[in-house]
């Protein structure tokens, strides 16, 4: 991937971030006595920022290949589409058909 792209796509998951009600995510994780796997406690918002940087966003990044990528831990989804748009989700609950 060239500079340019990689530069645009950067600035578009710091807005995505700044965009982003971390203290709702926290509240529910909160309710719902939701746990990371290495924790007791429920992530704080500087985890949740930390995880989706060093973790979602950086193998998308390493991964993006040009058409849309999606990575998902932790209750969050993260991502980019062809034209490196940035999307982040919490997702609480989720199904599909049986296909």
């Amino acid at each position: 991937m060239d500079e340019e792209r990689e530069y645009g796509i950067r600035a578009n998951f710091m807005e995505a971030l700044r965009k982003f009600d971390f203290g709702t995510v926290e509240n529910v994780m909160n309710y719902l006595d939701w746990h990371w796997w290495d924790s007791i406690h429920t992530p704080t918002k500087e985890r949740m920022i930390k995880m989706l940087n060093e973790e979602l966003f950086e193998q998308a990044l390493k991964d993006f290949k040009g058409s849309d990528i999606w990575i998902s831990s932790g209750g969050f989804t993260l991502i980019i589409t062809k034209d490196g748009v940035v999307v982040i989700q919490f997702i609480v609950e989720e199904t599909s058909s049986a296909r």
